[in-house]
């Protein structure tokens, strides 16, 4: 794995730092994150919200505000005690409960607010109330270097002036982006919308197509190369396989559904011949010969496997 900076500059807008956040809270957490409503609904102070491997529910405020010129020639935000208190209000009015709570920002580290977080956190333990975490600019930079794809996501042009950059990592780097979403990362039985699934299949199969990978709202969250564009034939090849068990998954996943085998409720699936037909078994298994396939393009690329379990 090649060596790429410790330095970044915080995004330019806040939809892209709200993208930049939910993929580190994705790596540094290591659960199954996605946005929060869209622009203009109530969020209660969450930007972003999921669970975690042990199942606890974690919210995610991204601070990004208008920005001044700091002396190290980085853009900051600037937040104070007083922001962080706001927040936490707002947080405690989120619909479902929190176990930990996350303030995000562009602002440098600070041991004031820091010493003022160990009190608050003191103070809502002895209550029993969700912890609260702040991630600093220099916490957000710390996971964009340990993990190479968020880099070729978001600074390709950083890499390219460093003449660190290789189109195979840029490439599959997307492609990963695609996989690590929660249409891949939970158990089929354990969905909620049978449509946003098929859609999520959907976008990921065109991103591997086009090189464009687009959310639920068709807003693009990430671009690259189309996987035509590998530098080997084995890679090409390998993504021209997932395409097609991608579209195998759609198929199948839209006939279960059309026939009555996949029923649709208000927030829930429901599959009331799961366990004669095995449709659930058979949506993991088939989304883990995708990650299998592209885990053998990860090494040869060199980049991190997907360690994801869906048995």
């Amino acid at each position: 794995m090649q060596t790429i900076p410790k330095t970044y500059y915080p995004p330019r807008n806040w939809q892209d730092f709200e993208n930049l956040i939910l993929d580190v809270a994705k790596y540094k957490i290591e659960g199954d994150f996605d946005k929060y409503g869209r622009e203009g609904q109530s969020q209660n102070g969450v930007d972003i919200w999921g669970r975690d491997k042990q199942y606890r529910s974690i919210g995610v405020q991204c601070k990004y505000k208008k920005r001044s010129s700091a002396t190290t020639k980085k853009l900051t935000t600037e937040i104070t005690k007083t922001t962080i208190d706001s927040e936490i209000l707002n947080a405690e009015a989120f619909k479902i409960n929190l176990d930990k709570f996350i303030i995000s920002t562009t602002t440098f580290r600070d041991a004031n607010l820091q010493n003022h977080l160990i009190d608050v956190n003191d103070d809502r333990h002895k209550q029993s109330k969700f912890q609260v975490e702040i991630w600093f600019w220099e916490t957000i930079e710390e996971e964009i270097s340990r993990h190479t794809e968020i880099a070729y996501l978001y600074y390709t042009e950083v890499l390219k002036s460093l003449n660190l950059y290789n189109r195979d990592v840029h490439i599959i780097s997307l492609l990963y982006k695609s996989l690590f979403r929660p249409a891949f990362t939970t158990r089929f039985n354990c969905e909620n919308d049978c449509g946003n699934f098929i859609q999520a299949i959907s976008d990921s199969q065109q991103a591997f197509i086009t090189g464009k990978l687009y959310d639920r709202q068709n807003t693009l969250i990430g671009s690259s190369f189309s996987s035509e564009n590998f530098s080997s034939a084995s890679l090409r090849d390998g993504a021209k396989e997932i395409i097609k068990m991608l579209q195998e998954i759609r198929d199948y996943t839209t006939l279960q559904l059309a026939q009555g085998e996949i029923i649709q409720g208000q927030d829930f699936i429901r599959i009331p011949n799961d366990g004669k037909l095995g449709i659930s078994d058979t949506l993991n298994k088939r989304r883990t010969e995708v990650f299998k396939t592209f885990n053998a393009m990860n090494k040869e690329v060199g980049t991190p496997e997907l360690e994801i379990t869906l048995t």
